[in-house]
């Protein structure tokens, strides 16, 4: 599922207060680190936390030729159920769907449709930050589609390419790095972080 050729669509939706903008603002910049093009687009209702919010975010190899809002669109990240209906109807067939099992059922509705459940709720409640949870999922959607790297990720939230051994909190997480190729990490380990830990390596 990884991305090779021309572009893929990915529509985010959730309740204000889960992550959505700061996740799908995350997947684009994270796509541009790793050489990529992106475009990143946001909607949500006037109150923020508990309402409707969605994001889109387009990313291809080349310079991007889709509009800004996709009249098909090839995967979702699922936060929870309130608002699925709203992006739905814009899923082709066979699209891969990551979604917040800990919330939802799988969602229904897409012809031929790949559903991938992540606990990242209870994974983020054992982890001992709760409030991390999307981005819990963003981790699962990255490593299911290959759209972007967990070490681009981290490249993203660091801002630099991190030597090996260095450790990184972000989001409630540690992220400690196990193997690089040069400029490529490799191998990362994400992990609770330790108790003296202040992410600083």
């Amino acid at each position: 599922m990884s991305v090779r050729r021309g572009e893929r669509e990915v529509l985010f939706t959730g309740v204000g207060g889960q992550g959505i903008q700061i996740c799908s603002r995350t997947l684009a910049t994270a796509a541009t680190d790793e050489g990529r093009y992106a475009m990143l687009s946001a909607r949500y209702a006037g109150g923020m936390r508990g309402g409707m919010t969605n994001a889109e975010v387009t990313v291809g190899i080349a310079p991007l030729r889709a509009l800004p809002v996709a009249s098909w669109a090839w995967s979702a990240f699922v936060m929870s159920a309130e608002h699925w209906e709203t992006i739905r109807p814009r899923l082709r067939p066979s699209a891969v769907i990551v979604f917040n099992s800990s919330l939802m059922e799988a969602p229904a509705g897409v012809d031929d449709a790949q559903p991938f459940g992540v606990p990242a709720s209870d994974m983020a409640a054992e982890l001992g930050n709760p409030m991390t949870a999307s981005f819990v999922l963003l981790g699962g959607f990255a490593a299911l589609t290959g759209i972007v790297t967990i070490a681009g990720l981290v490249i993203h939230e660091a801002q630099a390419i991190p030597e090996v051994g260095q450790a990184f909190i972000f989001h409630g997480h540690r992220f400690q790095v196990l193997r690089r190729q040069r400029n490529q990490i490799t191998a990362v380990k994400v992990s609770p972080p330790l108790a003296d830990d202040d992410g600083s390596g």
